[in-house]
């Protein structure tokens, strides 16, 4: 995965997705600190992160710069299910 690719997808992102993307996971700032900076709640800073992660892998995805993660199964859960 070459890093022009991710920046693509990056600023595919709306524009509070990826400046709090930006702030937190590049540039190292506390949720508390981007809140305060962008007059937002702590709580909608952690939400758009967590948003834009979600958002970024599906546009890698979709692009094919990435695969999509094998899903895995509750072991106890798929079992109990095969008896009934």
């Amino acid at each position: 995965m070459q890093a022009k690719q991710v920046v693509e997808c990056i600023r595919a992102l709306p524009l509070g997705y990826k400046t709090v993307l930006n702030l937190y996971a590049i540039e190292g700032y506390s949720h508390k600190e981007i809140a305060f900076m962008l007059d937002i709640e702590e709580s909608t800073s952690r939400s758009q992160y967590t948003r834009a992660k979600s958002m970024l892998e599906e546009i890698l995805i979709r692009k094919k710069i990435i695969q999509k993660p094998v899903k895995k199964t509750n072991f106890f859960w798929s079992s109990f299910t095969k008896l009934g």
